[in-house]
């Protein structure tokens, strides 16, 4: 009896499974919501899979449920999306990554927003897909390539063409032109100062008295010639004054020269 009961336990275990196991593989294409099948194409090396996430901007509505092999270089994809879910025409399918092991997406891309949508059994076309794990791998494998290249190339230079010895050499030349710079700017600095002294020394020997003196004189002189032109002037306007009465015969010499 206790062997019977081990047996049934085992079989409601086994089934149990078995029907979560299903049931999951159920609800991830799908569930109820069948939906309605669209088609479009890839190349291969996708990575696609059947039951794979149909997203829209983002948002998963659907799944792949088909996926078919060709002979000519491209895999043949049926999906399905959400009877709730409409796909706006001009929308582009790719293969885009989700998630960090390799599990890959059909990403549908709206390219303007329309009230015009697919129809089921519609192919949708295909875009540019964005670089996968493998690729962005192979660009930095050839990045570090290249580094590796430049790395080589700059000790092949500076080590075993004697570029650092030169390198070397032109900043000790550079020191040495520094050193010279100084040296002329401090003997520059001490003839200016020269000249600065002498120059004080030549202001300061000039008699202030005898400028101070000169200075009255040529004060006195100018007084004089003011007067000298406020005399003269005078004398002009008498004689200017005689010559108009003259003219005019005022006075006997007047008449007499009229």
């Amino acid at each position: 009896m206790k062997r019977r009961d081990e047996v049934l336990v085992g079989i409601l275990m086994t089934i149990t499974l078995v029907i979560g196991i299903l049931g999951a593989l159920w609800l991830a294409r799908g569930g109820l919501s069948a939906g309605y099948p669209l088609h479009t194409r890839f190349a291969w090396g996708a990575g696609l899979k059947q039951g794979g996430p149909v997203l829209l901007a983002g948002v998963s509505v659907g799944y792949v449920d088909d996926v078919q092999l060709r002979n000519d270089g491209y895999l043949d994809v049926t999906f399905r999306v959400e009877n709730r879910y409409r796909i706006p025409e001009g929308s582009v399918a790719t293969v885009v990554p989700v998630g960090i092991f390799g599990d890959v997406a059909v990403a549908l891309t709206p390219a303007r927003v329309t009230e015009q949508h697919y129809q089921p059994g519609d192919t949708i076309p295909t875009g540019a897909s964005p670089p996968g794990l493998t690729e962005l791998v192979a660009r930095m494998d050839t990045i570090g390539r290249s580094m590796s290249d430049v790395t080589q190339a700059i000790e092949f230079q500076l080590v075993q063409e004697g570029g650092l010895a030169d390198l070397r050499s032109t900043i000790a030349l550079t020191n040495q032109l520094v050193m010279r710079l100084n040296t002329i700017a401090a003997e520059q600095a001490r003839e200016l100062s020269a000249t600065t002294a002498a120059l004080r020394r030549t202001a300061s020997a000039i008699d202030s008295a005898a400028v101070d003196s000169t200075m009255r004189a040529l004060q006195a002189s100018s007084q004089n010639l003011a007067r000298m032109f406020e005399e003269l002037t005078t004398t002009t306007e008498t004689l200017t004054s005689i010559v108009a009465k003259v003219d005019t015969g005022a006075g006997n010499l007047g008449r007499l020269v009229n």
